[in-house]
Parts: structure tokens; C-alpha cells; sequence
């Protein structure tokens, strides 16, 4: 019994992210993005894709602060 409450859970948290990563997709700048240096590219095509913030900077040797910068100007939105 539990393992089915379980795997619905699973299902359904995935439905929300897949939601939520096409959200950040749809949103994101990619003229913007295209025209960062290779690094931030890379840290928010990850952030999109992930929706983890934290991990993208320190992956990609970025400062919370400085990436979240970009994100703000790229418009991706941060959904919680």
C-alpha cells in the first residue's frame, strides 16, 4: 500500500518539475544567454534544466549573488 502512495507521489512531483523546467525554458532569454561568456552559459542552461541554483554556481565556479544576477537579466524565473 505504501508503495503505491509512494510511487504516486514520485509521478506526480516529476509532472512538476517537467512543468516547471519547460517554464524556465520558454522563459529564458536565449539572445541574452547566447551572449554571455561560455561559463554563465553553461551555469544556466544547467540552472534551467535543474532549477537548482546553488548547485549551477558552485558547478560552475559562480558566486549565489553573481549568477543569480544573470539569471534576473536572462528572465528565468525561480520557482519554488
Amino acid at each position: 500500500m505504501e508503495g503505491t502512495w509512494l510511487r504516486k507521489q514520485f509521478k506526480e512531483w516529476e509532472a512538476e518539475e517537467s512543468k516547471a523546467t519547460q517554464l524556465r525554458r520558454e522563459s529564458a532569454d536565449q539572445d541574452y544567454i547566447k551572449r554571455t561568456p561560455a561559463y554563465v552559459r553553461q551555469a544556466l542552461e544547467f540552472y534551467i534544466e535543474t532549477g537548482d541554483l546553488l548547485r549551477a554556481a558552485r558547478k560552475y565556479t559562480l558566486s549565489y549573488p553573481e549568477l543569480n544576477s544573470y539569471r534576473i537579466k536572462a528572465n528565468i524565473p525561480r520557482i519554488v
